[in-house]
């Protein structure tokens, strides 16, 4: 069984956050009508704990991945002066109060979420003693890492996933959609993404052998990457999307379409373009990546040199 967790704190503090950004563009109308209730001195708050996150935290999404509300105000002790802390503890709880309402429909959401998912679990289970073979990991420590389940605020009708790697420390945050059909299983191929970084993460020979053939190759892949990405994301990147949700296991265990992308490889503005050129490789790998599914065979130079072979051809026929 996945551990699943659902966090309060976190969720009230994701959804304060997006909408301070005027980033939640579906929010229900009924929450709006809670928010309302937020005075100034609320909202200065929440601009106080985004000032702080952005100020104090190489990533300002690191606090999502605490494993637990006490750990979440831990980070909120290293990175607050001395006074500020309580005062904003105080605050917190004023503004979670006057949530209420808006957090028993998260926790009612994300609750049928975590149903959904451990309904899934066999099929996942399946997916990821794929990826550990892939990846040449141990599948046991797959379901050991902790998996933060959140509402994605800046889409209320869409999933979305990332993962957290340090030596210590590694986790997954899903972003689930405020509802979830049990048809729709493309949900759980976005989850066995995140799994495949976090497993090239723990096979540190794959990895630097990822980094070394992006340095190696950075002119190539900046010319299908997107703007600011670094190469050896991208690389690792297009290898997982090879795979899944756009791949071969996307398409075996969750019955996604596989189809060929017509147009030429170009780089991408946004990672949401960048959408297209991770179809585009998953077509042109699909039989070699078919291959090391069946024969368990882990990622190695060969299947990585024969992706960067196949995008430069795509990209020379034009």
């Amino acid at each position: 069984m996945y551990k699943f967790n659902i966090s309060k704190t976190k969720n009230l503090f994701a959804c304060c956050l997006a909408l301070l950004d005027n980033d939640a563009p579906n929010i229900k109308q009924s929450w709006r009508k809670q928010l309302n209730r937020l005075t100034r001195e609320d909202w200065a708050s929440v601009k106080w704990l985004k000032n702080n996150l952005q100020q104090e935290l190489a990533h300002p999404d690191l606090i999502f991945t605490a494993r637990n509300d006490r750990e979440v105000w831990g980070i909120m002790n290293k990175i607050s002066r001395r006074g500020e802390l309580e005062k904003f503890r105080q605050s917190s709880l004023k503004i979670s109060k006057k949530l209420d309402g808006i957090w028993y429909d998260i926790k009612d959401s994300l609750g049928n979420t975590k149903k959904y998912l451990n309904k899934n679990e066999t099929i996942m289970n399946q997916t990821a003693q794929s990826i550990s073979n892939l990846t040449a990991t141990d599948n046991d420590k797959i379901k050991n890492t902790p998996v933060h389940l959140m509402l994605n605020f800046h889409d209320l009708n869409n999933w979305a996933g990332w993962f957290s790697y340090t030596p210590k420390n590694q986790s997954i945050v899903l972003e689930a959609a405020l509802k979830t059909s049990a048809k729709n299983l493309f949900p759980l191929a976005i989850f066995c993404h995140e799994i495949f970084h976090l497993e090239i993460r723990r096979n540190h020979g794959l990895y630097q052998l990822i980094k070394k053939t992006a340095g190696e190759n950075s002119n190539l892949i900046k010319e299908v990457g997107y703007k600011n990405g670094n190469p050896s994301m991208i690389l690792e990147e297009l290898i997982v999307s090879s795979f899944i949700p756009e791949g071969y296991l996307g398409q075996k265990y969750y019955s996604l379409s596989l189809k060929k992308i017509s147009g030429d490889i170009k780089p991408s503005k946004d990672l949401l373009q960048f959408s297209k050129t991770r179809k585009q490789c998953a077509y042109i790998m699909r039989d070699i990546a078919r291959k090391y599914t069946i024969n368990k065979r882990p990622i190695d130079k060969n299947y990585i040199d024969e992706l960067i072979g196949r995008i430069r051809e795509k990209i020379n026929k034009g």
